[in-house]
This record gives structure tokens, sequence and C-alpha cells, in this order.
């Protein structure tokens, strides 16, 4: 099966089969046998009629139990623990597809302006935070917050570019988080795995969400209960009638699919999708990594390094439309408002449906 923003028909992550991933985990093995005092890993003493493992308590659900039950000590454990089915949001009302339909037109009209600049040649800078910036980031948000502006006027925009020039946004109950070109490093290599992301929050929780890729012309929505995957060139009409719903996809019983960064790959992430029984490990750009999970294509994708609010807050809403969830990796929920951390996101894990029957 060939999977879309692979570099190959598995995906550029399955190192973690075959004898390169045996040897990983033996050597993981050897380190959490000679070592208990490993960054993030630790022994428990399991439950009567289940084995010791090594867990990374990084990822914990509110039940207590631990969800990536890492298999360094035996057989390994379920991915997550048996929860209840996912209480579905109510169906989205006419008005809230109608601003759905809105935020994605404005998406389209930045792919507008980022592939303009992105034929005539890219301008990489580097910003304090030594992250990479063009001209493109500054005109789409440049655009996005101007009609945002127009669509929902009086909610406060929290966008990358001016948060990172030090503009101070006085937050309410309602506010709009936008990365106005996720994946500049994609977008600097010319691979294409760049977006838009739009996020309308709600009572700290993301409620709609647009993630738009212009030189794929890929386009995922979410608003309350709905998630949405439509193609759509930059220039063409939103067309709202043509999208098709998405699902996440129940957790299988064996193996699973795990989405993981191309660019921004850590340690402690690769340890623990190397720890998990993986049948294919998609590698992608952006915030591509969320619509994957959304349309059932994957069923993990964890980060366990920082990322800002608005790197995941529309893929957050996103996902949890579908029926997936997205908590931060010590199974707290993930809240979003939160200028005294300057609007960090201490990494997160994202999963699809529980089990069918959970």
């Amino acid at each position: 099966m060939a999977y879309p923003f692979c570099g190959s028909e598995k995906g550029e992550c399955r190192e973690t089969e075959g004898a390169h991933g045996v040897m990983q985990r033996n050597r993981i093995r050897r380190k959490a046998r000679a070592r208990s005092d490993i960054p993030w890993f630790r022994r428990l003493q399991a439950s009567p009629g289940r084995v010791d493992a090594a867990i990374a308590p990084s990822y914990k659900h509110p039940s207590g139990q631990f969800s990536c039950a890492l298999h360094l000590y035996g057989p390994p454990l379920s991915l997550s623990p048996t929860r209840g089915p996912t209480m579905p949001l109510p169906a989205p009302s006419p008005a809230d597809l109608t601003l759905l339909e809105q935020l994605a037109g404005i998406a389209l009209a930045a792919g507008v302006v980022i592939r303009r600049i992105e034929t005539g040649g890219i301008n990489e800078r580097i910003k304090a935070d030594a992250s990479p910036v063009t001209d493109a980031d500054q005109a789409s948000e440049d655009l996005i917050c101007r009609a945002l502006a127009q669509v929902l006027p009086g909610i406060p925009i929290v966008a990358e570019e001016a948060t990172s020039a030090g503009h101070v946004v006085a937050l309410g109950d309602r506010f709009i988080l936008v990365d106005p070109l996720d994946g500049t490093r994609e977008f600097v290599s010319g691979n294409g795995e760049y977006t838009v992301n739009i996020a309308l929050v709600e009572g700290r929780t993301p409620m709609f969400g647009i993630i738009y890729a212009p030189a794929k012309g890929l386009l995922y929505a979410a608003a309350r209960g709905a998630a949405f995957r439509a193609v759509r060139t930059p220039d063409a009409t939103v067309d709202r009638d043509g999208w098709a719903p998405i699902r996440c996809r129940p957790r299988p019983s064996g193996a699973i699919r795990v989405a993981a960064s191309r660019s921004h790959a850590d340690p402690q992430t690769r340890a623990l999708i190397d720890s998990l029984s993986v049948e294919d490990c998609i590698s992608a750009g952006s915030a591509l990594k969320f619509g994957l999970l959304a349309e059932g294509l994957v069923d993990f994708y964890p980060r366990l390094s920082p990322v800002m609010e608005w790197d995941s807050a529309a893929g957050h809403a996103l996902v949890n439309a579908a029926g997936g969830q997205v908590r931060k990796p010590d199974g707290a929920p993930l809240t979003y408002g939160h200028p005294e951390n300057r609007f960090l996101v201490n990494g997160f894990i994202a999963e699809g449906a529980p089990a069918t029957g959970a």
C-alpha cells in the first residue's frame, strides 16, 4: 500500500523492523536492565497476571493505567488501556459548518500567496529562536489575520510571527491560533509537506481546525463532531458539498501504524516508537500527521519534544472531531491559551479511536 507524504512506500522510519529493529530493542533492553535511572523509563511492578514492563511514565491515561506499555521486559501490553467508547460530539450546526467553510476559504487564499512566493524564489532567514522563517510566513499571516478580523471580529488572534515579534494579545474564552506556514523546513526543501493551520479555541479546547497543504491541494477541516478531507488547489472554490467525512480507525489488536516527524525526530519519541509493535511508521512533515491519524491511515502519533500551541491546535481539533484524542504525555488534558508558558506545548500523544467493543 502506498501512503501519502512518505519517502518510500512504507515510510522512512521502518528501521523499527528487521535486524536493525531487533538490535535497537536489544540495546534499549540492555540499557534498561543495566540502569534503573534512565530518564523517563522506570520499572513497575505489574498487577497480578501481567508482566513487568519498562514503562514511559510520561504517557499515562487518567485511569492510572499506562497506555504506551513498552515491551522491554516481556510481551507487549496494549497500546491503550481499555476505555469506554468515546462520547461522540454533537453534530455541527449549520452555523458551525458555515464558519468552517469560511475558515477553509481563508486557508486556501493563504495558499495562493504562499505558492506565488514559492514559485518566485524563497528567501530564508533565521529568527531569534533559531527557527527558519521566509517571506511566505509573514505574507500568509498578514492575509489570514486580516481575513479572520472580518469573519470573527473581536476574537483575539495568536499568530506565530506576531507573537515571535513580541506582540501580546489579551485572551478571552474564545481565541484563534494561527500557524501561517507550518513546516518551514519542508517549504524550503521543496518537498511540499507544509501546511497552513488555523484553530478556534473555546474554553481552552480547540473546537474548529483547518489544516491545508497548498502544494498538495489537500484540505482537512473539523468542527465540533465532524471532520472532513478534500482535495482543493489554492485557487479553487471551497465547495463544502464535496468534502468527504473522515474518522479515526479503531485501534487494532495487533501491530499499529505510527506517524512520526520527518524533520523533528527526538530521542525520546524515537525510543517510544521503537519499543512498540509497529506495522508501519510513516514520516511526514508539519501537521499532516494529524490528518493521517484522523482519516485512519495511522493509529498513533507521539511527539515528546516541545512544540507551540499553534503547531498542534488545529490537528487537535481534527483528531477530536474524527473520534480520537490528543493529550499531554502524562495523560492529562492538553489545554490551550497559556501565555505564561510562552504558548509552549511540552509534547503530546495523539491516538485514534478505541478498539471496537472497548
